[in-house]
This record gives structure tokens, C-alpha cells and sequence, in this order.
């Protein structure tokens, strides 16, 4: 290929050390169960300085699930309790079933309110979902909701006498060691009454827990590293303050606890200056607050759409000007449009900077969050929220809801004015105006709770970001960081001059192609995953065979469903615009970001190289993106690259052996950590995948030069199209080739003059099945031709015979194959041996 070449300097994707899977895996287990004797365990018995935050990163497949549990196991015997949090509550489900197993009736999986509820899937845990976010929403805690002895029961609390029980209230864990949740949203909230610890040391009494067998994954057998003789301080003081002893984080997402970037935002109007001034009760904090709010909509309004607001410094500049028409007048001859501007405030008669200094501004904002705070209106009608509907309760807090939202909302606008305050930033990232009008976009970083930020933290994760995961997980220390080396059965090619994006997926014969290239590996290899955007797999799902496996981006972490396929195709990659990259970052660490210039519609690229697995030293040239900030560029590569490496993880690359291979494609050109064997470009792909590759997938093909083919493709689309109209491989034909036998021959050959690699494939084909060959290449690999026969064909009335090739099954003859191919109007076609 063109685009091949020795590679003599730049920087490897791939880690120059990778160990196989199993010594891996035995690595990490070991280390992590030496943190735990060494570190976590003295911590716990010393609870002095910050609680230590642990992290671990290995690839994807490599046994990350078993070190957890082998981690949780030595907690247990400890007599210690743990969360572990992991991605999806199915993996909850099947770490609970493999905990079980080591640590029998130890472990519980926590469902949220709004989870499927077991015993009945159908509904959710909660019955009264909507009615506790109405509470939420006006200030109500969720158990208003629940309600009590003294004001009455919800129909559906355990201790009512409905015949239905809420399911949320009913988990009661407190006696369990191990709790397992899904989601990072429950590291936000206070451990929920049914997991907090109960007040004896109820597991203790597990009594002699049974030694695991060694597993495939690499679990390690009693040796040095068995704790179970270390004594702990039996009702000590720290076992009694805390609910968990060790929090474990199955996979992290730097981003996660980000909130505010779902293009909604808050409107400031003048009518909120009026709602306080009419609510907030004391003159001076009527003024303070009103002040501030007024600078706040001023300073939204004169930005434009989709721009930021910095820190307001109320009071900066103070004026002697004491006559509005001179002042006004003054404003009009310096051209000002924002008081910002300091240079022209500098210059002018009459104004003059303030003394005030950064700390007194942090000052004002702190003094204005806590009016705020205190002035926020208690819920209406609490008592009776047991037996109210959500529309009932907001109808009672109507009056008020409007304030605490606005209350709230100015309460979280000087919280992150303060944190651009303390850090220096110029124009931090979390204050946008979304119109003009005076609609701001809060984005702020929600903190985990104190309990889980005092609790000693262990992370495991596939693709860790260290620098990112700072700003959430303070004091965090890599403890192990190591790759695993693709097992001995797997083969990997790649696209090469295509970054493929979403929006080129978006293209309308795009589900189609992927669909069947799909039916070609599965054909090729057997059992087939392809996992892409969410939108091809809603697209493609009615079609897919259930011996191919669909997946989306969206939901890849802790998924096991491809560990067994021969093939995985991974088409395209997730990414996310740089404007929203920038802002990412900049609330995230609280600091200005270097942004690209306005208007750029997508990122500088930057060159890469996907490595050559036969020689790390060459490889296939390509580009790819790359932003030039660096927090900015770890965002955006947690996003792509890293979810890339997710997807192609979820094949068990490093777990493959020569017994149990795997194909792998990548339907992109981003270079990844893993070497390849080969390239393929996007035209060698859509010929692939065009209507040649429709035929082949029938079990049909018109040998090339032979008279009267026209006529026989016409009637096959004709009867394909009527038998199955919404069939997505029709629209890879194009029209004229349902026309007429003219328009039909016609539309081919042009298609063969046209296209280079359609031109080349045909050619292939031809040749291969009139020389009787076994198998066609495709792409690197091998396509069966071996059961195609071949048989002349033509459509009655017309004078000549064409060559016809069809797959046939066993016993099948090539008349019986061609007419069921053909379908409701093979009676139109005349054959003969």
C-alpha cells in the first residue's frame, strides 16, 4: 500500500513491555492484595490524614473482576466491609454470582428506585418514582415520600397493608459485607438506610470461608500474601463511624461527575430581581443579593449566544461620575460595550480601579451563596407527601418553587465563580450564555460524598487517566499500570485513510453496509459481534442473525456478550466536538483552557502510525486528530481512543489462543494501542460491501460478459423487493437497476467502468468461481466459495443463456438453488446444466 513505510522516529502507540494475560493478571492481584495488607488495612486502624485512593490499570479482558474479588475476599476476612460500584447493574449481577461463589450469603447488589425490581421486572423498585422526584425537586426528601408511623404510610411501604411492597424499602443490608451498586451517581448521596452498616458485626460469624480455585484468569492460590491472620481493633472506633471500610471502582469516567451540559440553562429575567427583592427578608441581604443578580443579567445579556460569562467582581471599578447623563455620555465617546474593558476605565476622568482585591471578591461571592442558601424556601404540605401525587405536591409548592430554583441556582453561580476566582482563570468554562437573553448554562462538578471521599478508595481500570482523575480522586496513586500482549489467535486489520465519523454513519446506505459485512464475517469466520453508534444497532437489529451480536458505544464497560464470537467488527469511534471538549476540561480541573480559534469546525490533525504487528518498527502512515491543550486532548482521548480500546476489549483480545481465535476490524483510521496485520481503504471496503457483496450474500452471481444478464438481475431484485421490502441490502442497488433488464445491465456495467475497486473485485470473482476455486480473499480474509455450482440461466423469451454461479446447500442441485434464490419469479427464468 502507498501509505506503508519504515517508521524510524516518532512515538509507538504500543507499550514497548506486554506481558500475556495470565502473569498479568497474577501481577495485579498480588499487588493489589499487598496495598491492601500494607496500606489500607494500617490506614484503617490509624484513620489519620487523607484516606488512601489506589488505582490500578490493566487491559481490558486481563482479570481486573477477579483481583476485586480476591480484594474483596481478604476485606471480608478481615472482618472489613466494601462497595463495590460497577458500570452496569448487570455486571453487578455477575460479580455478585462470582463473589457468592468464595464468600457464600456474604454479598447484595443495591438497586436504585429506578431499576427493574427482581421479583417483578416489569415494574421499578420504587412505585412512586415520579412523586419522589416532585419531592425532590421542591426540597423534600425522597422519604416524605415513604412517610412514617406517626403521619401515615405510602400504600406500597413494607409496613402498610397493601398487598403491593416497594421494593427499594425492603433491601435491608446492613448485616451484608459486601454491597454492590451501579453507577457513579450513588457516590454523590449519603450510603442509603438499607446499606449502612447494622450496629453488630454480623458477618464475623461467616465462620471458615472455603480457599477459591485457581480460574483462567489468573486468581492466585493461599501463599504469602494470605491475611487472614491480621487482627483487627474488634469494635473499634472507625468501625463503628464509618459504613465501609474500602470503596472498589470497577472502570471510572473522568467526566462523570460533570453536570450541566445537557444545553439547558436557567433564564435570569428582570422578574427574578422582583421575586427577591419582595422574598428575601432583611434590607441589606435584599441589596447584596439584588446587586449581584442585576450584574449577573447584565453580564448575560451582553454576551452572545453560546459564549462565556467570567467571574463578576462586584465593585471592581467604582466611579465619581455622579451625573447619569455625563456618564452615559462618557460610555458613548470610549465606544464601551462591557465594563471590562480596563484599559479605557484606566484612561478616563472620573474612574478610577477599586482597591478591592481578589479575596474580597471571593468575600462578596461567599456572602451572596450564603444569602441564598438560607433563604430557600422549606417544602409546603411535607406531611402529607406520603399520600400526594407528584402534580399535587408541585401544586402546593408552586408558590415557592420558582424562588428555590432561583435561589439554588445563584447559590451554584458563585460557587463556580469561586473556584475561577481561586484559580486564576481568566474565562473558566462553567458560566455560558445560551442566547443573549439572559439564559445561563450552569456546568459544575458535583463532589462525592464526604463518607465515600473518607473512605480508602481502590480503582481498577482498563484505561485510566491519572491526570484527569485527579481533580475528582485527590491524592491519587498509580499503583500498577501494565498491558497485556494480544493472545496467539488474533489478527487485526485496520481501515487506513478514513477516520470514520457519526455523521458519515449517518449517510443512508451506511446500515446496510455494516449489516453485511457482518453476514460476509460471519460466513468467513462464524459467530460475529459488531459493535457501532447506537443509531446503526437500532437500525440493523430486526435483520441481524442471532449468530451476530450487536453493541453500541454507549454501554460497552463490563460487557461479556462478545468474548466468544470469532469476529468483532468496531465501527467508528465515539467523539465529541472541541468546544465541548474545552469546556469539559475547564470544569473539570477549574482552570483556563487553551481553546482553538473561533469558528474551527473540528481539530488540527496531527500524524500517527498503525503499527505493523510483523515489524513494530513499520507500519501503515495515517492522521488523526489531536487538540493542543493538553487537559483539552486527554478529554477528547478519553472519549475516542479510550472508548475505542473499550470496544475492542470486549472480544478478549488478550485471552485468544490459537484454539479460540479472533478476526478483528477496526472501521477506523485513529491508531490504537495494538498492532495489526493489515490495512484496507475505505474503497476496498465499499466494494466489499456494495451490491457485489449483496449477490455473494444471496449466493448468487452473473458471470461478467455473459448476454441476457440484465434480464436475470432485474427479476431477482424485482422478487427480493416484494418478498422483503424493508430488506436494508436492496438500497445498495441503485435505481436504474429496477427499471428494466436494459436499465439493470446497463446500471452494472457502468458500475464496473466507474469504480476501480468494483471493477478489481468483479474481476476477482469472475475468476475464482469460473476456475472453480474454494475461496475468494476478502479484505485478508477468506470468503467460501466452495459450495457455489454453476448453471446457465436466461429469462424466457430472450435469446441468450448467461452463466450463472449459486451456492447450494448439500443434496441441493443448481436448478433447485437458483429458483429458491430467485424466489416468486424464478418461473420467469429457463435453466439448463
Amino acid at each position: 500500500m502507498d501509505n506503508f513505510a519504515s517508521i524510524k522516529t516518532g512515538k509507538s502507540n504500543t507499550p514497548n513491555a506486554q506481558l500475556n494475560a495470565t502473569t498479568l493478571a497474577q501481577e495485579l492481584t498480588a499487588k493489589a492484595l499487598t496495598d491492601f495488607k500494607k496500606t489500607i488495612l494500617p490506614w484503617l486502624k490509624d484513620p489519620t490524614g487523607s484516606a488512601p485512593k489506589l488505582a490500578y490499570c490493566v487491559t481490558v479482558g486481563t482479570g481486573k473482576t477477579q483481583s476485586i474479588i480476591r480484594v474483596t475476599e481478604e476485606a471480608v476476612r478481615c472482618r472489613k466491609r466494601v462497595a463495590i460500584r460497577m458500570p452496569t447493574l448487570k455486571l453487578c449481577e455477575e460479580t455478585q454470582e462470582r463473589i457468592e461463589a468464595v464468600l457464600p450469603n456474604s454479598s447484595a447488589v443495591w438497586r436504585g428506585r429506578e431499576q427493574p425490581d427482581p421479583r417483578d421486572p416489569s415494574q421499578q423498585m420504587c412505585l412512586r418514582v415520579p412523586d419522589v422526584k416532585a419531592a425532590q425537586s421542591v426540597g423534600g426528601a425522597p422519604t416524605d415520600v415513604c412517610g412514617s408511623k406517626k403521619r401515615g404510610y405510602c400504600p406500597f411501604h413494607p409496613n402498610s397493608n397493601g398487598s403491593v411492597k416497594c421494593g427499594y424499602l425492603q433491601q435491608k443490608f446492613g448485616d451484608k459485607p459486601v454491597i454492590i451498586f451501579a453507577g457513579d451517581a450513588m457516590l454523590e448521596l449519603t450510603p442509603r438506610d438499607g446499606m449502612k452498616r447494622s450496629k453488630t458485626d454480623a458477618w464475623s460469624s461467616l465462620g471458615h470461608l472455603h480457599q477459591p480455585e485457581p480460574t483462567e484468569e489468573g486468581a492466585l492460590g493461599r501463599r504469602d500474601d494470605d491475611f487472614s491472620d491480621f487482627t483487627p481493633t474488634s469494635k473499634s472506633s472507625d468501625l463503628a463511624a464509618r459504613d465501609f471500610d474500602l470503596l472498589i471502582l470497577d472502570e471510572t469516567e473522568p467526566v462523570a461527575m460533570l453536570s450541566g451540559f445537557d444545553l439547558s440553562g436557567y433564564c435570569f429575567s428582570t422578574d427574578a430581581l422582583d421575586r427577591l427583592a419582595s422574598m428575601i427578608p432583611g434590607p441589606d441581604d435584599q441589596e447584596i443579593i439584588v446587586s449581584f443578580v442585576h450584574e449577573l443579567i447584565t453580564a448575560a445579556q451582553l454576551k452572545g449566544a453560546d459564549e462565556l460569562i467570567p467571574p463578576l467582581k462586584i465593585g471592581e471599578y467604582y466611579f465619581d461620575i455622579t451625573d447619569l447623563a455625563d456618564w452615559n455620555e462618557a460610555c458613548e465617546a470610549q465606544n464601551w460595550h462591557h465594563k471590562d474593558d480596563v484599559s479605557s476605565y484606566e484612561t478616563t476622568p472620573g474612574v478610577q480601579l477599586s482597591e478591592r482585591n481578589v479575596h474580597d471578591f471571593l468575600d462578596v461571592l461567599q456572602t451572596v451563596r450564603e444569602i441564598a442558601l438560607k433563604n430557600v424556601p422549606k417544602p409546603k404540605s411535607v406531611a402529607d407527601f406520603h399520600k400526594l401525587s407528584a402534580s399535587a405536591i408541585l401544586d402546593a409548592n408552586s408558590k415557592t418553587a420558582a424562588l428555590r430554583a432561583l435561589l439554588l441556582n445563584i447559590s451554584w453561580i458563585c460557587e463556580v465563580m469561586t473556584i475561577g476566582l481561586e484559580n486564576g482563570a481568566s474565562f473558566p468554562r462553567h458560566l455560558r450564555s445560551v442566547d443573549g437573553s439572559g439564559t445561563i448554562a450552569i456546568r459544575r462538578k458535583k463532589p462525592i460524598n464526604t463518607h465515600y471521599a473518607q473512605t480508602p478508595t481502590m480503582i481498577f481500570d482498563a484505561t485510566l487517566r491519572e491526570d484527569l482523575l485527579q481533580c475528582t480522586f485527590e491524592g491519587l496513586d498509580v499503583r500498577y499500570r501494565s498491558s497485556a500482549a494480544d493472545g496467539q489467535g488474533v489478527t487485526r486489520y485496520q481501515l487506513s485513510d478514513k477516520d470514520l465519523s457519526y455523521a458519515t454513519l449517518r449517510g443512508e446506505t451506511w446500515n446496510a453496509r455494516l449489516m453485511l459485512f457482518a453476514l460476509h464475517c460471519r460466513r468467513m469466520h462464524g459467530r460475529t459481534g459488531l459493535i457501532c453508534p447506537k443509531f446503526i444497532c437500532e437500525a440493523v437489529s430486526e435483520q441481524a442473525p442471532p449468530d451476530v451480536e450487536l453493541g453500541h458505544f454507549g454501554a460497552l464497560k463490563g460487557m461479556n456478550s462478545f468474548e466468544k464470537v470469532n469476529a468483532l467488527i468496531v465501527a467508528s469511534r465515539t467523539a465529541a466536538h472541541p468546544y465541548q471538549v474545552e469546556d469539559l476540561a475547564g470544569v473539570l480541573t477549574g482552570r483556563d483552557i487553551l481553546g482553538l480559534p473561533k469558528g474551527t469546525t473540528w481539530y488540527p490533525r496531527t500524524n500517527g502510525v498503525l503499527r505493523w504487528r510483523q515489524n513494530q518498527g513499520a507500519g501503515w502512515l495515517t492522521n488523526h486528530v489531536q487538540h493542543p491543550d493538553p487537559i483539552a486532548e486527554q478529554i477528547r482521548a478519553s472519549i475516542t481512543e479510550d472508548g475505542l480500546e473499550q470496544a475492542l476489549g470486549r472480544g478478549r483480545n488478550v485471552r485468544r489462543s490459537t484454539s479460540n481465535p479472533l478476526v478483528e476490524y477496526i472501521m477506523t483510521s485513529t491508531p490504537t494501542n495494538r498492532p495489526i496485520d493489515g490495512c484496507f481503504t475505505m474503497a476496498e471496503f465499499r466494494a466489499v460491501t456494495s451490491w457485489i457483496g449483496v449477490l455473494l450474500e444471496w449466493g448468487i452471481w452473473f458471470e461478467s460478459g455473459s448476454k441476457g444478464l440484465g434480464g436475470l438481475l432485474y427479476n431477482l431484485l424485482r422478487s427480493k423487493k416484494a418478498e422483503k421490502p424493508n430488506d436494508q441490502l436492496i438500497s445498495l442497488f441503485g435505481d436504474p437497476a429496477f427499471e428494466s433488464p436494459k436499465a439493470a445491465a446497463d446500471w452494472r456495467k457502468k458500475q464496473i467502468q466507474d469504480n476501480l475497486e468494483i471493477a478489481l473485485f468483479t474481476r476477482d470473482l469472475d475468476a475464482a468461481l469460473s476456475k472453480g476455486r474454494t475461496a475468494l480473499d476478502v479484505l485478508h480474509s477468506t470468503y467460501p466459495l466452495d459450495n457455489f455450482k454453476l448453471i446457465e440461466a436466461k429469462v424466457q423469451g430472450t435469446k441468450y443463456f448467461s452463466r450463472v454461479h449459486v451456492r447450494t446447500k448439500p443434496g441441493q442441485s443448481a436448478d433447485d438453488a437458483l429458483r429458491h434464490t430467485i424466489g416468486i419469479l424464478a418461473k420467469n427464468v429457463v435453466s439448463r446444466a
